[in-house]
Parts: C-alpha cells; sequence; structure tokens
C-alpha cells in the first residue's frame, strides 16, 4: 500500500491523498483552497483512479473533484447527503468563479452521473483492496475512510469530531489495529476551549447585544457551522428574533431530507424553523428593521449574504458580530472589526 500525498501536507485546504494498493487505487478527497487565487491538489489521471470518494461537502475536501471529469471519469463514492452538499457548494463556487476553475458545470453534472451512494460501513472492493466510510461527527454524511488491503490497514480522518455536536452524533472510532492514519491537525497546536464554556460566552454576548437593541451577527460557515448555532440558541432557550440567510437556508432544506443522519431530527427541526429564513432581497432589507440574531455565510467574510450583514451593521456601535468559523491566515487581518466610536 503506497500513499501520494497531493494536498494538505502541512497546510489547511485542497485535501487530496492517492492510495494506492495491489489492484486498485483509491483517490481520498479532492479539495481546493479558495484563495484570491485558489489553490489545487496535485493532479491525477481520472482513468488510474479505480474510485474517488468524498467525505464530507466542505470544498477544501470535495471542491477539485469534478475536474476529474474533464477529460476523463471514475467513480465517486459518498453518503447521499454529501453528494446533495457537494453539489450545491461546488454550482455555487462555479458561479461565482467560473472563469478561474478549472472545470465547469458539465463537468458537475458528468461527476453525478458517476456518484455512488453508499452507507456508513458498507465495505466497497477493488481488486484486492476495499474501503468503507465510518461517521465522523463532522457535517452531516461526513465520513472517515478504512481502507484495507493485503493485510494492511489505513485510517484517514478527514475532519473529525469525537465528541459529536448539538446537530451530529460523535465520530465512529471502532476501527480496530490500523498501520497508519492520516489525520487533520489544524488545531492540533491550541488549546481549545471547552464547548459548553464556549457556548456560554456566547450566549452571554448575545443577550448583551440584543439587551441594548443591537443585531447581533454571525457570519458562518453554511454547512453545519450555520444550523449548530440555531442548535446552540434554541437549547439555551433563547427568546429573541433569529434571523437565517444565504446559502444555510438551502442547506436547511437538505438537512431535513436526511433525519436518520442527525442526532436528534426533532431538535434539529425545531432549531431550524425557530428562525425567520431569508429568500430575497426585501426580506433580507426587512430582517435589519428589529434586533436579532443573524446567521448568514459567509463564515470568513469573503462573500455570500454576509458581506450585506456586515456593511449595515458594522457602523452602529450597540450591534455586535461573533466570528464562529474557522478563519484562514489570509483572512484573519482582513476580518478584524471593532464598531465605530
Amino acid at each position: 500500500m503506497q500513499v501520494r500525498v497531493l494536498g494538505a501536507a502541512r497546510e489547511v485546504g485542497r485535501s487530496a491523498f492517492q492510495v494506492n494498493c495491489d489492484g486498485a487505487s483509491f483517490l481520498l478527497d479532492y479539495g481546493v483552497e479558495l484563495k484570491k487565487e485558489s489553490l489545487y491538489p496535485i493532479s491525477v489521471n481520472p482513468h488510474e483512479i479505480n474510485a474517488a470518494i468524498i467525505t464530507h461537502a466542505h470544498l477544501d475536501h470535495s471542491g477539485n473533484m469534478p475536474s476529474l471529469f474533464v477529460n476523463g471519469s471514475t467513480d465517486v463514492y459518498a453518503t447521499p447527503p454529501t453528494f446533495d452538499l457537494s453539489r450545491l457548494l461546488i454550482e455555487d463556487m462555479l458561479r461565482i468563479q467560473k472563469s478561474q476553475l478549472p472545470y465547469d458545470f458539465a463537468s458537475v453534472s458528468k461527476m453525478m452521473m458517476h456518484s455512488r451512494e453508499i452507507k456508513y460501513k458498507e465495505k466497497v472492493e477493488r481488486g484486492n483492496a476495499s474501503f468503507q466510510l465510518l461517521e465522523s461527527g463532522h457535517v452531516l454524511g461526513g465520513a472517515s475512510v478504512l481502507v484495507e488491503s493485503e493485510n494492511k490497514r489505513l485510517f484517514y480522518t478527514a475532519d473529525i469530531n469525537p465528541r459529536g455536536s448539538r446537530m451530529l452524533r460523535e465520530a465512529d472510532l471502532d476501527f480496530g489495529e490500523i498501520d497508519l492514519i492520516i489525520t487533520e491537525s489544524t488545531y492540533s497546536q491550541t488549546n481549545q476551549m471547552p464547548r459548553n464554556e464556549s457556548e456560554e460566552k456566547f450566549m452571554e454576548f448575545a443577550y448583551e447585544v440584543l439587551d441594548r437593541k443591537g443585531s447581533l451577527f454571525v457570519p458562518a460557515f453554511s454547512v453545519e457551522r450555520s444550523q449548530e448555532i440555531a442548535c446552540v440558541l434554541k437549547n439555551a432557550g433563547f427568546k429573541h428574533r433569529i434571523v437565517m440567510d444565504g446559502m444555510a437556508v438551502k442547506v436547511n432544506e437538505i438537512m431535513l431530507n436526511y433525519p436518520e443522519y442527525l442526532r436528534d431530527p426533532k431538535v434539529f427541526s425545531d432549531s431550524v424553523h425557530q428562525a425567520i429564513w431569508i429568500k430575497g432581497e426585501k426580506e433580507r432589507k426587512r430582517a435589519l428593521d428589529e434586533p436579532a440574531v443573524i446567521i448568514s455565510p459567509a463564515g470568513m467574510l469573503v462573500g455570500g449574504s454576509a458581506v450585506f450583514y456586515l456593511q449595515h451593521l458594522a457602523a452602529d456601535k450597540k450591534n455586535g458580530i461573533a466570528l464562529v468559523s474557522y478563519q484562514g491566515e489570509e483572512h484573519q487581518e482582513e476580518n478584524f472589526w471593532t464598531p465605530a466610536e
């Protein structure tokens, strides 16, 4: 079993690993690192790939997969919600950056024609090798990958959450003895605040802003983080107005179609439905008329409806902003914001 690192080595973004086994070659993720000039993994020949696997929908893991279908094809495996969410994010990226991407909408459609939906722990065999997906606790339908060949076992965690969240069950770590592990290490050198403490501080800040008749703007990733914030507010019994906007609304609709992947489908449904879903420009402008918690992508404030809310709320010091999503290095200084004096 040989492993080629194609991307995401000592960096965050463009995750991609090629695992060559006896008689089979697997591609584990094929992402893109979104920057002013986006970065892509090392190219591979799709005709040499027996199976490509998307662990979860975030673009740093899925965003370059359609490039395999520009001049070739292969089978692509993922859970059903991962395919739905990946297509939503990839096509949105195409609409925004069409001229900059190495593929087009036709490539995405071709990828979906070659999609193969599988469930957790469903073993897929190719030659003398096999792989299966295990629940990762990160993003609806998200998975880790266990590859087995010639008595060797490799475990690729992708993004993983051993504790789970209010939305999702904890990661399935029942994979037995392994020979090699490939794991995300984004936060490996940092001390993370305990989850209950971070939720308490978030809620204290939310009440502080709303008590002074301001609005709290929460830019959050459209997939998972926006919905998780809605679950946190519901769990805390938050009584003020909540607004969800942008692609997060479309993601809500997709997630509601897959209750079996949620920790508690009723809690999730109640959480997202407590919010007002914005679906047009007029509704977006009306959302600013009264104090509220406004949840909207993009999580790094690089586009989407988040820019609209930032422009309208940043100038008034009674408002607040809570950055709850990972901030890429290039965006941290750009996104630093303090209320007007």
